[in-house]
Parts: structure tokens; sequence; C-alpha cells
């Protein structure tokens, strides 16, 4: 006991001492210099001259300002208990900025377009902060997000051809929209989606206007393609005849000159503020650093590169906070390059032992990426309470939104929504050297809102779990709805003799206006989902067939305890599969959810009143969810204030019967409701006012507001309380029918 104690007061004597020798830094842009000290009032003006003070326990305060430096973090040492952290001034904006201001003589080159002469490159446009779109054909646009509509896209005919060993094909529009288009393509870049789930980009090596075809040149040379002609798509860019619309614009890289057309009243350049990418990287951390955050900075036009250039000087332990991600990636097509976008770096080179990186991302939002979100590897990861929105609308690269390689990644309380690959997050493979160890590789996938997965691409899933992530995974308390594609995936590859995952839990989620839940493999465990809506004639596909015996796929697999509107089947092709599944099937519900859940169409997935599915244990929810005061799950990113209000926020259609329930603000120890006729009233309430109802102590989400009268519109608030600190929430308004 003595000893233990003992080590305990050296552990603490050891932490108290590097806080004690911790000292604080000062950069600001706007107002320091280099020849100062550093100090609050003397701030240096660059945060690479604070790099070269930094150690252990230090901290970095960044004053608000713009930085377009590039921050070399090169073996930059924290430890566990004294990370370095760099942060943003309490109340003041930091901003990284990876683009220049474009100025000078605008001349006028045709009609509303204009253009200028540079002395430099230049691969994104921005005009007052909006993103100006690269010339292509067919039009689509940034402004109203119709770049992620498939239908702005060219379409293949079955005629069309590609040679996987050449890297070239034939693209033949399926129509007369290329041929009627006026358009010369050759030289274009095009965008090529001829790989089902992977899109390319290609140059287009001869077109004539007038024709329906073009021939491309591919010049990654991909190794496998899936190409099916009549499901391929592609649009094309980068030439300045295609620029014919306002919020276009081009670069010539031979000419070094910009053109644009904007859609202001006041169209003339040299009344905006005109920006040009020209970084990629704000922050290199790399060879051997260690224990190090990046707090409440903002990034815009520039993003983050974590990664050393070896093994042996391989960095750890870093952790994203509160940053905020605008436009961090953007490819150079505009340059004539065809090559992927270089995006977002989180990366351990090293074997995937226990703790290999370490990496944390915490509370960050990522939006507008082109390309892949990140590009990560590591063992142990945390992505948790972040945004991914509106990322991806060509979906060049591999096609996943954010695609771990590595092992035991926690991926919890996530919003992820509005983006274009096929696939959203999936879970980590690992690699060989971790398989033969027989390491855990397992992740876990928990209280994620996945919602809007566009269709740019063919096949995929909100959550895509391949074949050796599966091991171990567990998918549970996600809602999944609205895609073309699967809400959640067990996968592999659909030929003879594949390989198959093993040993995956999917339970307690709700999956929605999707394809459904798919499982391939075997010993899998299905319990507690919800499945409806869905555009087959079944929510969930068991992939497999009885009469194959103890060796067939999914034989061993457990389905229990779900409510499935269409029940399941055992493959895609035919109706008839719902009678022969595979494993065992037991204790499952189907039927029309409608007459068994409360109201799923305003996001309440509880069973109805006295419904004996409770009792049964079937569903995702169960006991503790049923009456006022208890507890609700629902998943998501959680902001200081309450969100996710249940009826949602302007709904007609909610039950007269219905309970009042909302997703936490994060980390709240209360909240106070109130409830009643008045918007203004609600809006001005105390906890003196009659509209207050009561405190609740969190997880508690659910009040009960009383009868209700249909047709009247109603008012709610919830004020999230942390350690007595208040924060107000919005109004809500519903009505019930």
């Amino acid at each position: 006991m003595m000893n233990v104690q003992l080590m305990l007061y050296t552990v603490l004597l050891i932490i108290t001492f590097q806080f004690v020798k911790a000292k604080e830094y000062y950069v600001s842009v706007n107002d320091g210099s280099n020849d100062n000290p550093g100090t609050l009032q003397k701030p240096w003006k660059s945060i690479n001259k604070a790099v070269k003070f930094l150690k252990s326990g230090d901290t970095c305060i960044i004053r608000g300002g713009t930085y377009t430096e590039a921050v070399v973090i090169n073996g930059l040492k924290g430890k566990v208990y004294a990370p370095i952290v760099f942060k943003s001034y309490p109340g003041e904006r930091v901003i990284f900025d990876g683009t220049t201001s474009i100025k000078g003589h605008w001349e006028i080159y045709r009609n509303d377009i204009y253009s200028l002469k540079l002395d430099f490159d230049i691969w994104q446009l921005f005009v007052d902060g909006e993103m100006q779109i690269n010339a292509r054909w067919p039009n689509a646009f940034w402004y109203d997000k119709s770049v992620f509509d498939y239908k702005k896209w060219g379409f293949s005919s079955k005629e069309s051809t590609f040679n996987l060993e050449k890297s070239t094909g034939v693209m033949i529009d399926n129509g007369t929209h290329l041929a009627k288009s006026g358009i010369n393509a050759t030289g274009a870049i095009a965008i090529l989606n001829i790989g089902q789930w992977l899109t390319w980009a290609g140059i287009v090596t001869n077109h004539t206007i007038g024709n329906a075809s073009f021939a491309y040149y591919v010049p990654s040379k991909p190794k496998a393609v899936h190409f099916i002609a009549q499901n391929c798509r592609y649009f094309l860019e980068d030439k300045l005849e295609f620029l014919d619309s306002p919020t276009e614009w081009y670069f010539d890289p031979v000419e070094k000159r910009v053109y644009v057309w904007l859609s202001d009243i006041n169209k003339n350049p040299s009344d905006h503020d005109i920006r040009g990418k020209v970084s990629t990287y704000a922050f290199f951390i790399n060879n051997g650093s260690a224990h190090i955050t990046l707090s409440g900075l903002n990034f815009f036009a520039t993003t983050v590169h974590v990664r050393a250039q070896s093994k042996s000087e391989d960095v750890n332990n870093i952790k994203l906070e509160s940053c905020y991600f605008s436009y961090p990636s953007y490819s150079h097509r505009a340059l004539g390059s065809t090559a992927v976008p270089n995006t977002t770096t989180i990366y351990y080179n090293g074997d995937l032992v226990q703790n290999s990186g370490n990496f944390s991302v915490f509370n960050c939002t990522f939006e507008y990426a082109d390309g892949q979100t990140m590009s990560y590897r590591g063992a142990d990861g945390v992505f948790e309470n972040n945004i991914w929105r509106y990322n991806d609308f060509t979906c060049v690269g591999d096609g996943f939104l954010l695609r771990s390689e590595g092992v035991r990644d926690v991926f919890v309380r996530n919003t992820v929504h509005s983006n274009g690959p096929c696939e959203g997050y999936a879970p980590g493979n690992g690699d060989t050297f971790d398989r033969k160890l027989g390491l855990a590789i397992g992740s876990e996938v928990r209280l994620n809102l996945f919602y809007d997965l566009k269709y740019l691409q063919g096949d995929g899933s909100h959550v895509q779990t391949n074949i050796y992530a599966q091991n171990g995974s567990v998918l549970e308390y996600n809602w999944c709805y609205d895609t073309r594609k699967w809400g959640l995936r067990f996968d592999r590859a659909d030929v003879d003799g594949a390989l198959w995952g093993y040993n995956g839990t999917m339970r307690h989620n709700v999956v929605w206006t999707t394809r459904g839940i798919r499982l391939k493999g075997d010993n899998h465990h299905c319990y507690n989902n919800l499945a409806f809506d869905n555009e087959l004639y079944f929510d969930l596909c068991l992939y497999g067939f009885p009469g194959d015996g103890a060796k067939g796929e999914n034989s061993h697999t457990v389905t229990k305890g779900n409510i499935l509107q269409n029940g399941a089947c055992s493959s895609i092709k035919t109706s008839e599969c719902q009678y022969d599944l595979p494993g065992q099937y037991i204790n499952n519900v189907k039927g029309d959810v409608r007459h068994l859940l409360r109201d799923p169409d305003n996001f309440d997935f509880r069973p109805i009143i006295d419904s004996d599915l409770v009792l049964k244990g079937v569903g995702p929810y169960g006991k503790e969810s049923m009456a006022h005061g208890g507890v609700y799950w629902i998943p998501g990113h959680q902001d200081t204030a309450s969100s996710m209000p249940i009826p949602p926020n302007g709904t007609n259609t909610a039950k007269c019967n219905c309970h009042l329930m909302w997703l936490s603000g994060y980390n709240a120890d209360k909240h106070d409701v109130y409830f009643g006729l008045s918007e203004s009233s609600v809006q001005s309430a105390t906890t003196s006012s009659p509209e207050y109802k009561v405190t609740m102590t969190s997880p508690a989400n659910i009040f009960d507001p009383g009868s209700l009268k249909s047709a009247v519109p109603y008012y709610w608030r919830v004020d999230s309380v942390k350690e007595l600190v208040t924060t107000k929430g919005s109004v809500w308004n519903f009505k019930c029918q």
C-alpha cells in the first residue's frame, strides 16, 4: 500500500512540476514582431518563431487575424500530461488562409467575362468568400449545390468502351446532348465515373464539334475499373469555351490568365474580394513530433499534414480539437493535373500495434472538400463529435468520404450528411502485419447520424465495413437515412471464392429510405435494429443460402429482435428469398411500422403505448425511453445548446399525444424546459415564467406536455446547463393532428 501511495505521489509531483514549468507564448499577425519576447503585451508575428521556443507543456496562444504562413513542426514533443498546444485567444477568430488576393487591371474578355494576367498559379477561385466552379459541361453550380446532383452529369450509352491495358476509352453519350452542345472537348479534363464506385480524372484526346463521343486517356492507369458501359457517367471541365454561365471561372496555366463571370449585379471584379488558392497545407507536423494539440483554429482553403517521412520518425498523439475546416482541399485540375487532390492527412507509417498514432479529432467541422476528406492511418484513433458535410462533388479517388487505414477506430457522435462519394465512413481494415499477429482490428461506430449520401457514384453505403474490418467491429445506435445506397453494410467482393468477413455486430440502429441493411460473411450478430421504407422489397439482406449447409454464408449469423417492415431476404435477386434465410432468425417482427411505432415520420421510433414489443425486447428503443423523464437516445454531433427537437421544428404532423424530446447539449448537467402557446413568451421566458415547466437532470430528455389540440401551434425551448452556465436554446414549434 505504501508503494502505491508513493507511486501516486511521484506521478502527481511530476505533473505539478511540468505545469509549473509550462509557459505561454503569444503570436499576433496584426501587431506582432519577431523581435518581441512573445508575451501578451509584445507578441511575435510568426507562429514559426514560437515553434523554436516551445517545450513540453507550453502553449502558443494565437491572437485573432488571418495567417498565411506554413507552420512547420519538426520533432517537437510534448508529454502525456503536458502536451504542446496551439490555440486561439479566447473570443478571437484565428483563420489560416490558403488563398491570396487577386487584384489588378481586369479586362473585359467577352460579354460579362473578365480576365486578368497573373504572375503565379492558382487552382481554386473565391469571390466574396464563395467558391466559383471550374468552367464545365454540362453546367452545375456551387451556389445551389447542384454539383451534387448526378443528373447534372453526362450519361454513357452501352456502346462506350474502356481498354484497361492502355488506360484509354471512348465515351459515347447516351443521347444527343453532347452532339448538340457546340463544344469541342479535345484537351479538356473529363471526370469519369467509369468504375461504379470509382471515379478518375482523364484527358479528352479526341473530340469534334457535333460528335456524340470522345476518346480519353486516364494518366493514373487504374489496375481495375469494374467497367459497365451503361452505368458510366462523366462531365467535362477546364476549357475556356465551357465558361458560359455566372459563377464559373477558368485559369490558363500557360498564359497565367484568370477568367471569371461574376453573378453579382455589379460585375466588375475590382469591386469584389477575389482570392485564389495558392497553398495546400497550413501546418506540417512531422518527424518525431508527439503530444501536440491544435485547438479552436479555422482553416480556409488549406488544411493540416500530420505525417513523418519514415517509420523511424513517426508522429503520434496529435489532437485536432474544435477546429473548422472550410474548403480544406482542392484538385489541381485547373493547372491541367488529373491527380487525386492532396487532402487533410493524419497518418502513422509504422506497424499498428496498440496506440500507434493514437490520434484524436474532436468537435471539428469538415466542409466543402474536393476529394476524400482525410487520409488517415493509426491505431486506437478517436473521431468524436465532428461534422462532415457537402464534401467531394467529383469523387475522384477511392470513393470514400473517410476511409480509415487503421485499426480499432472509435467513431462516435458524428454527423455526416450531404456528401458525394459512394461510401460515407469505412472502418479500418488494418494490414497484413496486424492480422498475422492476431491483433484486434474491429472498430466502434456508435451514435452517429448519417443522411443524404449523394448518388454521384454507384454502389456504396453510409457505413461500409469491408472484410478485415468486420472482425470485432460494433455498429450501434446509429441513424442512417436518405440515400439510394445501403444504410449499413458488411461487405465482400461479388466474385466466386472471395474471402468473407466474420464476427461483426450491428445492433440498435435505425435505417430508413435507403437500400436497407446488408450482411455478407458469417458469424455476425444482428440485434434490435429497425429498418423501414427502404427501396427494395426487403429491409435486411442476409446474403447466403441455407442449402449450402454449415459452410454457407451467414450460416452461423444470429439475427434477433429486429423490426423489419418488409422482412429479410437472402438475396437481392428475387422476392422469394424471404422464405429461405440462413443462420438463426429469431424473434424478429415484420409489419407496418406506422402501426407498430409511435411516430416514425417524426423521428419517434418507440413502440406504441402498451405495445408488447417492449416486453419481447424487440427494436432499438426499450422501456427506459417510454415515459416522461426517460431517456431517448438521439445520435449525432452535440453542440453546446440542445438540438435535434422531436417532433422536428416546423412539423404540422406530430401526434397529439407526443412527447417532446431533444439531443442534449454537450456534457450538459441538466436542461430547463419551456413550453407555451406564444413564440415571444417562450423566447423571453425565465425559470420564473409560467412557460417554465421542469428541470431535467441529464441524460433525461423526454417531456410529456399533456393533452394537445389539433392544428394549434405550440412553442418550446430547452436550455442546457453545465456547471451553472446556461446556454439558451432555440425556440421550436410544431402542430399536431
